[in-house]
């Protein structure tokens, strides 16, 4: 059926930069993992701590982004087909 045709435009992506809580300094190689249940998607931040997460359904994501020395950062983000969604985020250290 129609239900494995995925349209043009039909998928979202989210993006953004991860920084320390405290010095507000970008921080590189955080691991950032968006799942959809059975969809798991990631990506790993550069050294302006940009990271971005394409071809993903549309709907609530759970974004969860680790890196040794800081507490797990986890967030719900909403994903509309199409566009680009930021969500940018600081990490706590430990």
């Amino acid at each position: 059926g129609l239900d494995n045709v995925v349209l043009n435009g039909a998928l979202g992506s989210i993006e953004g930069n991860a920084t320390d809580c405290q010095t507000e300094e970008f921080i590189e190689k955080v691991l950032v993992i968006a799942t959809q249940k059975p969809t798991k998607v990631s990506a790993v931040t550069d050294a302006n701590g940009y990271y971005k997460l394409v071809d993903l359904e549309p709907g609530m994501w759970v974004l969860i982004a680790i890196k040794k020395g800081y507490k797990t950062h986890i967030a719900r983000v909403k994903v509309e087909a199409g566009k680009a969604i930021r969500h940018n985020f600081c990490m706590e250290p430990n």
